[in-house]
C-alpha cells in the first residue's frame, strides 16, 4: 500500500496522516526534504540543523529531496494511528506500507 501526503505550502509545513491498515512501514520517498515522525512538533530544519536530541524515538525517517529509501528495519504501524510528515517546502511524500 502506498500513502501519498502532499503540501502546497510555500514554506515549511507539517501534515497529519492517519494510517489506514495494520502493517509495516518498509519504505519512504519525497520530492522535497521531509521528515516522517510521531511528533507533530519536529521539523526538517531541526534535522538538517542538528538540533534534535540524540536518541529521539519518535522519528520514523528523514528523506532527502528526490530520494526513495527502503528501510532496513520495518516499522510496525497500526490502523488509526497518526504520523506526521514535515516538509521543507511544497511537495509530496510517500509512505510504503506492507499490510500485516
Amino acid at each position: 500500500m502506498i500513502l501519498s501526503v502532499s503540501s502546497s505550502s510555500v514554506g515549511a509545513f507539517t501534515a497529519k496522516q492517519a494510517i489506514p491498515v495494520d502493517g509495516l512501514v518498509v519504505g519512504v520517498g519525497s520530492s522535497v526534504n521531509a521528515l516522517i515522525s510521531y511528533d507533530p512538533n519536529l521539523t526538517v530544519a531541526q534535522i538538517t540543523g542538528g538540533t534534535i536530541p540524540a536518541g529521539n524515538v519518535s522519528i520514523i525517517s528523514y528523506i532527502p529531496a528526490g530520494q526513495v529509501q527502503f528501510l532496513p528495519s520495518k516499522i510496525p504501524v497500526s490502523a488509526g494511528e497518526s504520523v506526521f510528515v514535515a516538509f521543507s517546502a511544497a511537495g509530496t511524500a510517500v509512505i510504503y506500507i506492507e499490510p500485516t
